[in-house]
């Protein structure tokens, strides 16, 4: 739902038998959601993101060629949207067209966090560790687990 000054509700229809999160709204009275299906505590639908403005009306965001469901995390008084379509880092602009922006690889992943007027994203990168390092720290893990389970009480 959406509240304006003048006390005037708008009821969002997408939002409808979907289970709702990541809401922003900017400056500009525009809104934008992450919604999919639930049903007996399962998903049963992709993310899709919508946004909605009194001048736009509802609208449906598309996915990336090849990608199957998307995510919304933040949205800037230009209407451009941050987030994901599939595992791609996307900017969706204004007029809905969607800005493909990379590809995080299934071992790494890329965090987005916030865009700002300027376009300006700020985001965070998480390469996974190196197979060596990797066996390291579960070797490591298995001695921590093997003191505790042989300690003494």
């Amino acid at each position: 739902m959406f509240w304006n000054t003048d006390g005037i509700v708008t009821v969002l229809d997408a939002a409808s038998g979907l289970t709702v999160s990541d809401i922003r709204i900017n400056g500009a009275g525009q809104v934008m959601w992450t919604a999919r299906r639930i049903e007996d505590d399962y998903y049963v639908s992709p993310h899709q993101v919508f946004k909605w403005s009194e001048t736009g009306g509802l609208s449906t965001l598309p996915f990336l060629v090849g990608t199957e469901s998307a995510m919304a995390v933040a949205l800037n008084d230009l209407g451009q949207i941050l987030g994901y379509s599939g595992n791609h880092a996307a900017v969706w602009n204004d007029d809905d067209s969607l800005i493909n922006l990379g590809a995080a690889t299934p071992e790494d992943f890329v965090y987005m966090y916030d865009i700002n007027n300027k376009a300006q994203i700020a985001s965070s990168f998480t390469p996974s560790p190196e197979p060596s390092s990797l066996l390291e720290l579960l070797a490591g893990l298995g001695g921590v687990s093997t003191g505790l389970r042989w300690r003494k009480r």
